[in-house]
């Protein structure tokens, strides 16, 4: 049993009654989270980079430099550890369900179609579910100490969006290793690593993986 705060209520109110599963995401941010918008939650309301309408790497900082190249000193300021989750856009049909997520070393965005008021819900909630699948298999994979290609530390960065898929593996400093936009490539990449079955994961750091 964790030591953690709860979730406020409100967090997993929205979950239950929209009939999503509530996304694998850290206790220890789960705890922190506070409304963002009418059914958004967030770690920290004031990073507004992870609310912006359209994904992109801009909420984990700016851009990692080219490869080969060390990033600027203030390449990654933001919080320590942060998570948002819950739903984006407007009207009655122009939703979207996003988690953002990072830790030491690992950031991932992910957004997938949202049901409306005049769709059908099935396909949007294997979208979603896919995208928790991907979460866990990201987490497992990249724990703290990461070693991808001989660097020691790697880190982990990707954003998902109907429109599209990318992501970065960095170095030390920030500096960019690899950028690819195919998900047969990642999936490799996270089954290599030490950790890709979870073995090694304190699941009960974690509340759905």
């Amino acid at each position: 049993m964790n030591d953690y705060p709860l979730p406020p209520e409100e967090f997993l109110d929205f979950y239950q009654k929209t009939g999503f599963e509530l996304p694998p995401i850290p206790w220890s941010l789960a705890g922190e989270l506070r409304p963002a918008g009418p059914s958004l939650f967030s770690s920290d309301p004031s990073w507004l980079p992870a609310s912006a309408p359209a994904l992109s790497f801009g909420v984990f900082g700016p851009a990692p430099a080219e490869a080969g190249q060390q990033a600027p000193a203030d390449a990654f300021l933001r919080p320590a550890s942060f998570l948002l989750c819950g739903l984006m856009g407007h009207g009655v049909q122009s939703w979207r369900h996003r988690v953002v997520l990072w830790l030491s070393n690992c950031g991932l965005a992910l957004e997938s179609r949202c049901p409306g008021a005049y769709s059908d819900w099935e396909e949007p909630l294997s979208e979603i579910n896919a995208d928790y699948d991907l979460i866990r298999m990201c987490l497992a994979a990249v724990q703290p100490g990461w070693v991808y290609a001989g660097h020691q530390d790697a880190g982990l960065y990707l954003v998902k969006d109907a429109y599209s898929f990318t992501f970065r593996i960095t170095g030390e400093k920030g500096t960019l290793l690899l950028e690819s936009d195919e998900p047969s490539l990642l999936l490799d990449i996270l089954a290599a690593g030490p950790s890709a079955s979870g073995a090694d994961m304190n699941r009960a750091e974690w509340m759905t993986v």
